[in-house]
């Protein structure tokens, strides 16, 4: 069949329409589409990468944190006793009775000591306690001042290892008082009186050495000893290494 000029013409111009529309289906549309893949994923990298930056510059000063993190940890554990066993408990609590080993006779003479089982005890940020005190001590120790105190409610911290000791003593009044004083001078101050009991204040009557100033007294007395574990270094948690079964995330 022989075409004249004009369906020529129209042949051509249809041949180049397909032409067109193959090249963008399957050339310039593929090309697009990836040219945005590769800009999406491009951007997603420029945030990634920011993100990691950002996150380098914040934990540039991490050892050092650590380090003021385990000062701070280690300042506050030493306020209380190590780890023990019963019988250094024990020796412990013993050592406290005798008031001043440097002078003799100077000891609060304990009648059945007991302790207690290891047991845990729960700590609290802030301890409230509204209280009024009237004893014949009054007119031998100087009256607490109230100051304010925080009323926020208690917030748990967690658990600390415990024993509790428990005796009835004979004593004269000084070495109770100095006693009391030890305790609060104690490098260790996590040695706590929860309970402190004397039915008579005015003294047996006849103890070695009494006086009307100084009387011997009888009573008993409960103790709380709190102990904290050791606290790893952040060179040796290092040296330690991260445990198999522990998940790392970004």
């Amino acid at each position: 069949m022989k075409l004249n000029q004009r369906d020529k013409l129209i042949l051509i111009v249809v041949l180049v329409v397909l032409i067109w529309i193959v090249g963008i289906m399957f050339f310039i549309k593929p090309a697009i589409e990836s040219v945005n893949a590769a800009s999406d994923t491009l951007d997603a990298k420029e945030m990634e990468l920011e993100g990691l930056q950002k996150r380098l510059k914040e934990e540039a000063s991490l050892p050092d944190d650590c380090d003021k993190a385990y000062k701070e940890a280690t300042d506050a554990a030493s306020m209380f006793y190590p780890k023990m066993v019963q019988y250094e408990a024990a020796t412990e609590m013993q050592n406290q009775l005798d008031v001043d080993p440097n002078a003799e006779g100077q000891e609060i003479m304990n009648q059945g000591l007991t302790i207690t089982q290891l047991a845990t005890t729960n700590i609290s940020r802030y301890v409230f306690n509204e209280y009024s005190v009237s004893s014949p001590l009054d007119g031998i120790v100087s009256p607490l001042e109230v100051t304010d105190v925080e009323t926020t409610p208690t917030f748990a911290l967690g658990s600390l290892s415990s024993y509790t000791f428990q005796f009835t003593f004979t004593a004269h009044r000084e070495d109770i008082m100095k006693f009391i004083e030890n305790l609060q001078n104690n490098s260790h101050r996590s040695l706590v009186v929860t309970s402190l009991s004397i039915p008579n204040m005015n003294g047996t009557g006849n103890g070695e050495g009494e006086t009307e100033e100084n009387p011997e007294l009888e009573g008993s007395i409960t103790l709380e000893l709190l102990m904290v574990p050791d606290i790893m270094s952040p060179d040796d948690y290092d040296k330690q290494g991260v445990p198999a079964s522990a998940t790392v995330t970004e």
